[in-house]
């Protein structure tokens, strides 16, 4: 057996024999004496199984002609080349088979050496058609790997792959790395669908393929995070992110659509070229991630300090379930005072961690993890029972009742379950609703404002007291007010804070209590760390006051010895 194989299709057996003879010490040899035959074969045997066709134009019946214009109609033989045979000598003859499909032709009698050599350049020309369609293919199917599907920019394994190799070739410059997202990206595809959002992402890209026509590296790394590579001093980067914003802003006005686009980026200054690609976008990453929800800055820089953030945010990550398997999560009380009697009436529950080897943890550090990462529900349920328990001890002797409050965290507040969970905890100790207080941010109001008001309604028809928290940090509308669930309004602790450096945050606040009391809401202040701030409330009429200049935050032991000695 050869590796190639030749279809002999002619109506003269001694043809069929003659040429037989000359190819079958190079081929393997296939026969048919009419063109139906042929065709058949050719069919059966497929592309790959016939690699020329000798073709007879003049056999009776069903001709060389007809063979070929069934053949080309048929894609799946279609490319299988023929070399006509035929007597003519006329020139027409031949141009009409090679207008027809034929690859070649030779004129009878055949001369071996010819029809050899005839052969052997329309299989070589074939292989090499066949090579270059298998290269187009791979070099097809290398970009579509490496570029984004809606954008056409390198994708992030490429990009690394390209940034690796632009730093290895230029070593003796230094480079910078930017990644950079949309912060808002999310809520815009929300409001306006992703249509729009997928017209945002194609138009930063021309931007970018703008931007660094003349040099760099960049790419999509995946959603609306995008990164560039560039050498150190080529342009600025604070100039490129606002002109990307401009693009987006430009796209976004054409539409009609009042949205301002949010743009972070960190920024890695590579000061070494051998450290992995992934490693350097790693640390452009922790930069960015620094800046969001930043208002007042929207570009950080990389420095070894995220990294040592990073392992110590890995550290309590990683320890977490431990913690509370091991209860080591405890709550603090700070009292709430009535500012007319000057008398505690209430607390706030907080958390502290107070982790072995470590000592205590600060809320600031492990609370953001916990709400990213969403173990904050079973911190927040851990925190609930333990107030439970508090109350149902106090009870339990005879001790005067003191409401405590626990706050929600926003994973609390959108689970399905949350009413259902609370109830089983008060009803598990027996502990009135009423003493158990409920506190949700005033930002919450503004997410789903229907799931929140109907979860609200819900908790106090059943009997609990629900305060809205840190009223006033610049969400809420005091026209909307009027319509959120609310039985106590704690004003932000920003009050108190600029309270002596601006004058009108005086008038504001008593704006707030006034129209506050107007709805029949009492009012706590937070953050109330000075006589003058405590004086400034009795003098406004605010009902009761948080803070240091009352309580700093105790354990429930040190409260209950606070509570008892104030009240008796």
């Amino acid at each position: 057996m050869y590796d190639k194989t030749i279809l002999i299709a002619d109506n003269s057996i001694i043809n069929r024999i003659q040429m037989g003879g000359i190819l079958a010490s190079e081929y393997n040899i296939l026969e048919a004496d009419n063109g139906r035959d042929a065709l058949d074969i050719m069919c059966e045997r497929g592309e790959q199984g016939i690699d020329v066709v000798l073709l007879d134009l003049h056999m009776p019946g069903q001709t060389g002609f007809d063979v070929l214009a069934e053949k080309q109609a048929n894609p799946a033989i279609a490319d299988i080349p023929v070399i006509v045979i035929t007597a003519d000598s006329v020139t027409a003859a031949e141009i009409h088979a090679l207008d027809a499909g034929a690859s070649d032709f030779l004129t009878k009698p055949i001369e071996p050496e010819i029809m050899r050599r005839r052969i052997h350049l329309v299989i070589n020309a074939r292989e090499l058609e066949e090579q270059r369609v298998r290269v187009r293919m791979l070099e097809e199917a290398a970009w579509i790997t490496d570029h984004d599907d809606l954008t056409g920019l390198y994708t992030r394994k490429a990009f690394l792959r390209e940034m690796q190799d632009m730093i290895a070739v230029h070593s003796e410059k230094r480079y910078l790395l930017v990644v950079w997202d949309f912060e808002n990206f999310k809520t815009f595809n929300e409001l306006f669908g992703t249509a729009l959002g997928d017209r945002m992402l194609v138009a930063a890209a021309h931007c970018m393929n703008r931007l660094f026509a003349n040099g760099g590296v960049y790419g999509r790394l995946g959603n609306d995070n995008f990164a560039f590579c560039l050498e150190e001093g080529e342009a600025d980067v604070e100039v490129i992110i606002e002109s990307i914003a401009d693009e987006i802003s430009s796209l976004l006005a054409q539409s009609n659509i009042d949205f301002t686009p949010s743009l972070v980026a960190g920024v890695n200054r590579i000061e070494d070229n051998g450290v992995e690609a992934s490693v350097m976008l790693d640390h452009a990453m922790m930069a960015r991630d620094t800046v969001k929800r930043d208002y007042d800055r929207h570009i950080a820089y990389y420095n070894s300090e995220l990294t040592e953030r990073m392992l110590e945010e890995q550290d309590i990550l990683n320890n977490m379930e431990h913690a509370l398997e091991n209860g080591e999560f405890h709550v603090q009380l700070q009292p709430v005072y009535d500012v007319a009697t000057n008398l505690p009436v209430s607390a706030e529950a907080l958390v502290r961690w107070h982790r072995p080897g470590h000592g205590i943890v600060s809320p600031g550090i492990f609370v953001p993890l916990f709400e990213e990462n969403g173990f904050i529900s079973k911190m927040d349920h851990n925190i609930w029972e333990q107030v439970c328990q508090i109350l149902a001890s106090r009870r339990d002797r005879g001790l005067p009742e003191i409401p405590i409050s626990v706050n929600l965290s926003r994973r609390s507040i959108f689970n399905a379950s949350l009413f259902d969970e609370i109830v089983a905890l008060v009803e598990k100790y027996d502990v009135d609703p009423k003493l158990f207080r409920i506190e949700v941010t005033e930002s919450s109001y503004t997410e789903t404002v229907d799931l929140i008001i109907s979860m609200v309604k819900r908790l106090q028809d059943y009997g609990f007291t629900v305060l809205m928290d840190d009223f006033g940090s610049g969400y809420s509308s005091f026209n909307a007010f009027s319509d959120i669930p609310v039985n106590i309004l704690k004003a932000d602790m920003v009050f108190m804070q600029n309270l002596e450096r601006n004058s009108r945050v005086a008038s504001i606040f008593t704006s707030i209590v006034n129209m506050a009391h107007g709805l029949g809401i009492p009012v706590i202040a937070e953050g109330v760390e000075t006589e003058e701030q405590y004086d400034f409330l009795r003098s406004v009429g605010c009902d009761y006051a948080q803070g240091y200049f009352c309580a700093r935050p105790m354990d429930p032991e040190t409260f209950e010895d606070h509570v008892n000695e104030r009240l008796s």
